[in-house]
């Protein structure tokens, strides 16, 4: 959710399993804002062979209007993507499991500002491999570790005379670059009803890289007391520490604290500038399922960072309320 593109989002998924009998899957993915902000995905995937090979391709579009303090500059956008991926299972067990993931995508992206008569066209093509896998012990109480590593080749093309000049004199991202993505998640058993999850993720750089392309740290998935695509960079890492406790059979409420740094430009440009952020939040919160019902909630409190700069100092709320209802059917 965000300020400019609207607070309250509703999304949903679809899943067709086997449609054509040979173990394939048809998903459909929408999501709306009001007018602020609409998504919309189509994937297709099928085995190939019986050795768990998967290829497939997907679709997506997603139109975009800033409203707030932006409104006046008539400012809104496209954003298409079209890719074809393919993953395989290196391992497979009840306790670990391993695979590999390839995939090419192509993405067009168009901003207009029609208060100052602006329209910036970008291509953006990356090939990306990846890893996962996960390792389920029997340490402390019992746990479950995961990782996930990914690496993209990627190349801007910015096809506006004007934007790539700008561009040339300041941040340089035209052109090709790589981009290194990590991920690590425990979640560590106490008693029955007592857990320990810790998560850190981030990204790494070859160079100055497109807006699309960085990596942020607010949000419910990010450092929760700041809004989300608050500190927006290059390069950075962010980090959970979460205890979780059943109160109930379908009633879990949590502590938490999350931490994060950025770097803004992996090659700082213009005048001497803060090339870094740090943000840092705690707070609590409750988890429900409700029959096919999942609620997440949570508060937190700013520790560490200041007030948020992605929205007017006016805006900012202390603490910072997210809620995520989620039905399965």
């Amino acid at each position: 959710p965000s300020r400019y593109t609207g607070e309250y989002r509703l999304a949903g998924t679809f899943n067709l399993v086997s449609p054509l009998r040979i173990g394939d899957q048809l998903t459909a993915s929408v999501l709306t804002a009001g007018s602020g902000l609409s998504f919309a995905r189509l994937a297709y995937q099928l085995p190939v062979g019986s050795d768990g090979l998967k290829v497939g391709a997907a679709y997506s579009d997603i139109h975009y209007k800033l409203g707030k303090e932006f409104e006046a500059l008539q400012a809104h956008g496209t954003a298409t993507s079209s890719s074809v991926f393919a993953s395989y299972p290196f391992i497979r067990s009840q306790f670990k499991n391993l695979s590999g993931t390839a995939s090419y995508e192509d993405k067009s992206l168009k901003d207009y500002v029609d208060g100052t008569v602006t329209f910036t066209p970008k291509k953006v093509s990356v090939t990306s491999l990846g890893l996962s896998g996960s390792l389920q012990d029997a340490l402390g109480g019992g746990g479950i570790t995961s990782l996930d590593l990914g690496i993209a080749f990627g190349n801007l093309s910015i096809n506006s005379p004007t934007a790539l000049a700008i561009d040339a004199a300041s941040a340089q991202s035209n052109g090709s670059y790589t981009r290194f993505s990590y991920g690590a998640n425990r979640l560590q058993r106490f008693t029955d009803s007592t857990f320990l999850a810790l998560s850190v993720a981030g990204q790494t750089a070859s160079k100055n890289l497109d807006s699309s392309e960085k990596f942020s740290l607010g949000g419910i998935n990010g450092v929760r007391a700041y809004p989300q695509g608050e500190a927006s960079g290059d390069e950075g890492y962010r980090a959970t520490v979460e205890l979780r406790h059943n109160v109930m059979p379908n009633v879990q409420a949590t502590l938490f604290y999350d931490v994060g740094k950025v770097t803004i430009n992996r090659n700082p440009f213009g005048a001497p500038a803060s090339n870094s952020r740090n943000l840092a939040g705690v707070g609590v919160g409750v988890n429900a399922a409700l029959g096919p019902v999942q609620l997440r909630s949570s508060l937190a409190w700013r520790t560490d960072g200041g007030l948020p700069t992605s929205i007017p100092a006016s805006a900012a709320k202390r603490p910072t309320l997210w809620m995520q209802a989620s039905v399965a059917f």
